[in-house]
């Protein structure tokens, strides 16, 4: 490494370790982390009430539990899992969303 390269990258490094830039990226990715909730949570209160998921069901922890399986692929395929793996983990991730069971007569 030149002595050019050191100096550039010794002043990257230093850039992204600031507190103030952690800080920034910190508070980018709670906000998205929490509309990205907001939406899942949206999605089962509104087949709640189309009646396409039992009632009982909490929309919060329904949707906290596929945030945690979609952040749970997303280390995944970053570590370099291959796509037909992460399918399978789609399928079994679907077969938890809960269905209305008809009432039996």
């Amino acid at each position: 490494m030149t002595i050019t390269q050191l100096a550039v990258t010794s002043t990257v490094f230093g850039w992204l370790n600031s507190e103030s830039i952690i800080s920034a990226c910190r508070a980018a990715v709670g906000a998205a982390r929490a509309e990205a909730l907001a939406q899942f949570v949206a999605v089962a209160m509104l087949r709640r009430r189309n009646g396409e998921i039992p009632v009982e069901t909490d929309s919060e922890a329904l949707a906290r539990f596929y945030m945690a399986a979609v952040q749970g692929m997303a280390v995944q395929a970053t570590d370099g899992v291959d796509g037909d793996t992460l399918g399978t983990l789609v399928d079994f991730a679907l077969q938890a969303w809960p269905s209305h069971q008809p009432a039996c007569d």
